[in-house]
């Protein structure tokens, strides 16, 4: 009977160790999951943006051409142009019935959104209600200097996420020569 008491408080003791290395080797790599995440977010947003960029038919500064109606937060310098001239649709998510489509990046609180509107006129005075958007990246503190230099044909992108548990920044940063694009 000692026996048996025994093989079974050290059966005990053996299970406890056990479970306690599991519930560490979790909590670490939930650890870990959230610093990629938080990481990753801001590379993925500044990689959408490139791509969308280069699929682009034109770029202009928000210096140079920023609508009435569009003003809701902080953006990223630039808006994109699509001409809808029936070239590469299938590569552009167009809406057939307008002639263009213009694509901007703003932050609104800690909140990065990809919004787009349609018009049938060229840099059109004011955003129609045509448009929309959607979350591109969360946990975002900052889109530091991003900007487009339309002298140099230079776009820089830099995003500032935050792991919201530990508080560490992530920077994510992207300079892209455009050539004559």
């Amino acid at each position: 009977m000692i026996e048996i008491i025994i093989a079974l408080g050290f059966t005990g003791i053996v299970l406890i160790m056990f479970f306690s290395i599991f519930r560490s080797t979790e909590a670490s790599a939930g650890r870990i999951q959230k610093f990629d995440d938080a990481m990753l977010n801001g590379r993925y947003a500044t990689e959408y943006i490139i791509e969308d960029v280069m699929l682009a038919d034109e770029i202009i500064g928000m210096e140079d051409y920023c609508p009435d109606g569009i003003f809701q937060g902080e953006y990223l310098g630039f808006i994109l142009i699509n001409h809808n001239t029936g070239e590469n649709i299938e590569t552009k998510d167009y809406d057939k019935t307008f002639r263009y489509k213009y694509i901007y990046y703003r932050l609104t609180g800690d909140v990065i959104f990809r919004s787009t509107f349609s018009h049938n006129a060229y840099l059109p005075e004011n955003a129609p209600s045509n448009g929309g958007h959607n979350v591109l990246a969360r946990n975002v503190l900052s889109i530091g200097s991003s900007n487009y230099c339309s002298d140099k044909s230079l776009l820089f992108i830099e995003i500032i996420t935050k792991d919201p548990a530990y508080e560490k920044e992530y920077r994510s940063t992207e300079t892209k020569y455009l050539g004559s694009h």
